[in-house]
């Protein structure tokens, strides 16, 4: 295996690095825990400590990937895990732009990942059979994404068959189609993808054909007769040009199976076939690349992928700013995923639940703002309204002052006109009383009170004219009033008084006005009628 890492002008350092680096991928991918992992890692330092000098304290810091060598990646190179991330950076992007989006998130343990698949789909061929690489994890930690990733950057085809188990002619003519392709005249670089959720049962066939591409290259009863001969006519221009010395058709056409077939198992422990499928076909663990290290991420990652998923949600000052809040946010988005233990997928989804509920939370916000906004706009045009009936209500003030002072004047004229129809009554009274008592003289007194009367009678006159102007619409306004002026309360408490009324409030006084014809009753009201005790008042 250290036959394919570039070493050439290397000093030992190098040569040392890739030998722990390849230790590791060996053995270390293959342990099932962290636990039994720290201990190999322990073991390797130790190892590197006292018989290598320390060579190796930094063996394994960088990673090894396939060097493009024109159509073929033959050789591994090292290369810092920066230059690594970008490199799959570039990759991951045009992968998405041109294909689909995959939701891969570079953090630590996704490049680690990705840089064991990487080794491993370099080591076609090395062998006596077809490569196969077993991943082993829980459903969900990416590893599909990861081998269509690095399949694309390494030029691959996948081909993923169907159900298997239930349609075993289906399953069996595409794996078929998939061998013709990367063994016929295509020559295309085929990846056998196949996942446990495609598995119904141990599906013997299929594994059988499985087992013999793994051990040889061969794909035993599955291309036979005509088929087999079609296949050699195909390739029998390039074996003539390629074949090795003593290389027969049969064996270049082996070679070229090797060479261009990639059989790739993604399995879940807690699949209920695992252990029917594993112990049945051995090869898959004495003849794979093994990659049991598809293990939870750590917090910090954990915490970049949250992030990167929720950075979507929109500030509240409807830019896409981060809220003031994120990190919180973020963290408590991992402890919901931690204390759940699910997988590495239901972080991203419960991350996007959260982002999505959050964004459906600031539109419903937003519909409520703008509706408020438009509320605000009415009550602005409301407040405006309101000011202009504000100033015709001043403009109606200032008439109606204009017009009480007109009625107060009035008033003051009924009340001197009833004053002086007092005084005059009062006289007449004395006269006819004097009349009655000398009857001598009442002819003489007749005639003296006549002419007297003369001067009063267009006094009277003009008070009843001044009394019965006053409309209705007069008295409506006084009692409109909270308080009256001085000097209606006085003329109202007159006429109450002369007319009987022993209530002097000013309640009394708006229901006498507000009584049915009080201009007429006034106008009509015999002042004969004024008791004693009235007229002292």
């Amino acid at each position: 295996q250290l036959l394919k890492y570039d070493l050439k002008g290397r000093d030992a350092t190098t040569m040392l690095g890739a030998w722990g680096y390849e230790g590791r991928r060996i053995f270390r991918d293959r342990l099932v825990g962290p636990k039994h992992r720290a201990k190999l890692d322990m073991i390797l330092r130790e190892v590197a400590e006292d018989r290598l000098a320390g060579f190796l304290s930094s063996a394994g810091s960088d990673h090894l990937l396939d060097s493009k060598d024109g159509p073929k990646w033959s050789t591994l190179r090292e290369v810092s895990k920066v230059d690594y991330r970008k490199i799959l950076s570039t990759g991951l992007a045009t992968y998405e732009r041109d294909v689909r989006p995959l939701g891969i998130t570079l953090v630590d343990e996704v490049v680690d990942n990705l840089a064991c698949l990487d080794r491993a789909l370099g080591s076609r061929g090395g062998g006596s059979g077809c490569a196969c690489v077993l991943m082993v994890g829980r459903s969900g930690c990416g590893r599909r994404s990861s081998i269509s990733l690095v399949a694309h950057l390494m030029g691959y085809e996948i081909v993923a068959p169907t159900a298997i188990g239930v349609n075993s002619r289906a399953c069996m003519k595409e794996l078929k189609a998939a061998i013709v392709k990367a063994s016929g005249a295509e020559r295309k670089k085929i990846v056998v993808f196949v996942e446990d959720h495609q598995l119904s049962g141990p599906a013997e066939e299929f594994f059988g054909v499985l087992n013999a591409l793994i051990a040889s290259g061969e794909s035993g009863e599955l291309i036979q007769g005509e088929e087999r001969e079609m296949l050699y006519a195909q390739i029998k221009e390039d074996y003539q040009q390629e074949m090795l010395p003593g290389e027969s058709i049969q064996e270049y056409l082996l070679r070229r199976t090797r060479e261009n077939l990639m059989l790739m198992l993604s399995l879940d422990p807690t699949h209920p076939h695992f252990r029917d499928i594993t112990s049945m076909n051995p090869g898959l663990f004495t003849r794979s690349t093994v990659l049991w290290n598809w293990a939870g991420w750590g917090r910090k990652s954990s915490l970049i992928v949250a992030s990167k998923a929720l950075k979507s949600i929109v500030g509240g000052g409807g830019g896409t700013e981060r809220l003031p809040y994120h990190k919180e946010l973020c963290e408590v988005t991992v402890d919901i995923h931690e204390s759940t233990g699910c997988s590495q997928k239901y972080l991203w989804t419960v991350s996007k639940l959260w982002a999505a509920g959050f964004r459906e939370h600031h539109e419903r916000i937003g519909r409520d703002q703008e509706r408020l906004k438009k509320g605000l706009d009415k009550l602005k045009d409301m407040h405006e309204t309101v000011d202009e009936l504000t100033r015709e209500a001043r403009a109606k003030e200032e008439e109606l002052s204009v017009k009480e002072r007109m009625a107060s004047d009035s008033l003051k004229g009924i009340e001197n006109g009833l004053e002086e129809s007092a005084k005059y009554k009062a006289e007449v009274e004395i006269l006819d009383e004097k009349t009655r008592k000398d009857e001598e003289n009442s002819q003489r007194e007749h005639a003296r009170i006549e002419s007297e009367l003369a001067e009063i009678q267009p006094v009277l006159e003009e008070a009843r004219k001044a009394v019965g102007s006053i409309r209705q619409d007069n008295l409506n306004e006084i009692r409109a009033l909270k308080m009256p002026p001085e000097a209606i309360h006085d003329v109202l408490y007159g006429v109450l008084l002369l007319m009987g009324g022993s209530d002097s409030s000013w309640n009394a006084m708006k229901r006498f006005l507000s009584g049915a014809g009080v201009i007429q009753r006034v106008l009509n009201f015999d002042a004969r009628k004024i008791s004693l005790r009235s007229r002292e008042e």
